[in-house]
């Protein structure tokens, strides 16, 4: 920053990994519940693009769980 503002710590602005994981897990997790609400309006006639979305959220969720676990493991 020039010198008519206060400069600012840059590690306030670093997120640690375990941080950046955390926040994905919780976006995954409300896109998982839109289209798992989308996939009950259509009941059994929900289409195959939108089974296969959610199939790959889950995926995305329990890799991003595995990634957590092990971060936790390593104690970072």
């Amino acid at each position: 920053l020039n010198e008519q503002f206060a400069v600012i710590d840059r590690s306030v602005f670093r997120r640690t990994q375990r941080q950046i994981y955390e926040e994905q897990l919780e976006g995954l997790k409300i896109s998982l519940a839109e289209r798992e609400a989308r996939r009950t309006y259509y009941g059994l006639a929900a289409p195959l693009w939108l089974v296969n979305e959610i199939r790959q959220l889950e995926e995305a969720i329990r890799s991003t769980e595995n990634k957590l676990d092990d971060l936790a493991a390593a104690g970072t």
